[in-house]
């Protein structure tokens, strides 16, 4: 995923977010992930079993499966968002 920054000093900065750091800028500076995905890597590991377990077709397996796709947007929003927090300073 590629984000387009605006700066003050009206030059655009480009940005890649990415698994192994969490952006790369235009400037070639690496952004290293915070730590919030070691413990979202927990919750999956005690979701994802849950959601496997269940029988296919089940109200319980659609709950589950809500339960885990909700944990990887909050995962996916934290990373997003605080990689636009250090852009923007």
């Amino acid at each position: 995923m590629q984000v387009v920054h605006k700066c003050r000093h009206g030059n655009a900065i480009n940005m890649d977010l990415g698994l192994a750091s969490l952006a790369v800028t235009s400037d070639g500076e690496k952004i290293a992930p915070p730590k919030f995905p070691c413990s979202a890597l927990k919750r999956f590991g005690w979701l994802q079993p849950r959601l496997s377990h269940k029988l296919k077709g089940s109200s319980n397996r659609t709950t589950a499966w809500l339960k885990l796709a909700k944990a990887h947007a909050a995962v996916n929003d934290q990373r997003s968002m605080s990689a636009m927090r250090r852009l923007r300073h």
